[in-house]
């Protein structure tokens, strides 16, 4: 969990892939632990915490209820995100 929050482009394309797309995986990579649905879906929405600018987490702490709305509104944003960061790595030295 602490290199995916540290990796922010492996932390976007977690969260702009979308919450069925992480239970997938996780289930594939702790398949031995037998995770439940709530504790994935708790750590997703955590990584979705992470990825946001700081204003927007401060909405999506503010307002539960909308949490699912807020991502949606930012995925534009961290798409170009996300691209910027493939283009600096891949340039960079």
């Amino acid at each position: 969990m602490r290199q995916i929050e540290r990796t922010r482009p492996r932390l976007l394309a977690i969260v702009i892939e979308g919450r069925s797309v992480w239970r997938k995986r996780a289930r594939s990579v702790w398949r031995g632990l037998r995770i439940e649905d709530d504790i994935l879906d708790s750590l997703f929405d955590y990584m979705c915490l992470q990825a946001l600018p700081p204003k927007a987490q401060r909405a999506w702490l503010d307002r539960p209820g909308k949490r699912a709305d807020i991502v949606r509104a930012f995925i534009p944003k961290l798409e170009r995100e996300q691209e910027q960061l493939k283009l600096i790595a891949k340039w960079a030295p």
